[in-house]
């Protein structure tokens, strides 16, 4: 497993981090396996050297699934998951660090969900965010177009059509 897209992956992050995913990985919401649990818990331990000794597949699987006979693509299946895992960790942290992108998915969520008074409320907050912005970047303009065409989409969905400077 030292070449496994999981390790080299997990050499990369910083112990903090390292930290954090165990926490989402022993977290029920995302996920409920035990099995995964363990190789999470026994790879982490090996951090931040990795010993190859230690990283030996049949020896991992018995981390994994203690008590049980070695299987090939259970393993795989379990490194993959945890791979997948990691990849759901990540994704969480690039959002953190992207308040636009975090406003323009709450709204598409509100929209779909069909809540007017939660969406207004959300679309004056992201339009005030957008404005006390001092940069004039193309993530700004971006940001800008995806705010208004949400609104569009909002407003074209209402029974009762009225002036919108949206429409």
């Amino acid at each position: 497993m030292r070449n496994s897209k999981l390790v080299l992956l997990l050499q990369k992050m910083p112990v903090k981090e390292l930290q954090q995913l165990r926490e989402l990985v022993h977290c029920g919401y995302f996920n409920q396996h035990e099995s995964l649990k363990r190789l999470c818990n026994y790879l982490l331990g090996l951090a931040p050297k990795f010993d190859e000794a230690a990283l030996e597949r049949p020896f991992v699987y018995a981390q994994a699934e203690p008590g049980e006979p070695y299987n090939e693509d259970r393993l795989n299946n379990l490194n993959s998951d945890l791979l997948q895992l990691v990849y759901k960790f990540l994704t969480i942290e690039g959002l953190d660090k992207r308040s636009d992108w975090q406003g323009q998915l709450l709204m598409q969520e509100l929209l779909d969900r069909d809540v007017p008074k939660h969406l207004r409320h959300q679309a004056r907050r992201q339009m005030q965010i957008l404005q006390r912005r001092k940069d004039r970047s193309v993530d700004y303009y971006e940001t800008s177009y995806q705010l208004h065409a949400q609104l569009d989409r909002f407003e074209l969905s209402q029974q009762n059509r009225r002036f919108s400077e949206h429409l």
